[in-house]
C-alpha cells in the first residue's frame, strides 16, 4: 500500500510540477509581450515629442524670417546666425530624445531578463522538488522496519 501512495504522491507532484512549469511560462510570455508594448509606446511618444519641437522650430524659424524680411535684413549674417541657433536646439533636442529611448529600451530588457532568470530558477525549484520526492519514493518504499 506504501507503494502505491508513493507513486501516487510522484504523479501529483508530477502533475503539478508540470502546472507550476505552464504558468511560469505563460507568466513570462505575458510579460514580453507587455514590453513590446511598453516599447511601442515609449517609441510613438517620442515620435511625436520630435514632430512637436520640428513644428516650433519651423514656426521660429519662419518668424526669424518675417522678422527679417520686415527689417530689411533677410539673408544678413544676423538672420542666418538666428536660424542656425534654432537648428542646432532642435538637434540638441532630437539626441536627447534618442538617449532617452535607449535607456528607457535597455531597462525594459534588463527587466525582461530577470523575469526570465526568475521564471527559469521557478522551474528549476519545481523539477528539484519532483526529483527530490521520486527519490524519497524508491528510497523509502523498499525497506522494512
Amino acid at each position: 500500500m506504501a507503494v502505491g501512495a508513493a507513486i501516487a504522491s510522484a504523479v501529483i507532484g508530477a502533475a503539478t510540477a508540470a502546472y507550476t512549469i505552464d504558468q511560469s511560462n505563460k507568466a513570462a510570455d505575458a510579460q514580453e509581450e507587455q514590453k513590446k508594448l511598453q516599447d511601442a509606446k515609449n517609441a510613438a511618444a517620442s515620435a511625436g515629442k520630435s514632430r512637436e519641437a520640428v513644428r516650433e522650430e519651423r514656426i521660429k524659424r519662419a518668424q526669424v524670417e518675417q522678422g527679417a524680411s520686415n527689417a530689411g535684413t533677410s539673408g544678413s549674417s544676423a538672420a542666418i546666425q538666428a536660424q542656425g541657433a534654432l537648428n542646432q536646439g532642435v538637434a540638441k533636442q532630437a539626441s536627447a530624445q534618442a538617449t532617452q529611448n535607449q535607456f528607457v529600451q535597455a531597462q525594459s530588457g534588463l527587466a525582461q531578463k530577470a523575469a526570465d532568470a526568475g521564471a527559469k530558477a521557478q522551474t528549476a525549484q519545481v523539477i528539484g522538488s519532483l526529483a527530490q520526492s521520486a527519490t524519497g519514493m524508491f528510497t523509502t518504499g523498499g525497506t522494512k522496519k
